[in-house]
């Protein structure tokens, strides 16, 4: 998760998966053999399917001499710099792309 800046605050962002049936689906497998658009197609039939939500969380850099904002692959102490929810995005179940 790469941090931004913006003016004199550096922050991650992050939609999180809430809503019951989509927090299920969470560690399942798409089976890509042989389907090049694997995962575009099961988006589209889950989305067909489901009510979702996110939440739109914030997570700013409180002390920047603890969390490295140069290196993406280093995790943020969840003590120091927790995420804070700002919105919750609600998409109803819908027909998208063909």
């Amino acid at each position: 998760m790469t941090p931004y800046r913006w003016g004199d605050s550096i922050a991650k962002y992050r939609l999180a998966p809430i809503a019951p049936d989509q927090r299920a689906l969470t560690g399942r497998t798409v089976e890509a053999a042989d389907r090049p658009d694997a995962i575009r197609e099961d988006v589209r039939v889950e989305m067909a399917r489901l009510d979702v939500e996110w939440e739109f969380q914030v997570r700013l850099c409180r002390d920047l001499d603890k969390p490295p904002i140069e290196d993406p692959t280093v995790e943020w102490d969840e003590a120091i710099s927790p995420f804070q929810r700002i919105a919750v995005l609600r998409v109803p179940a819908q027909g998208s792309w063909d």
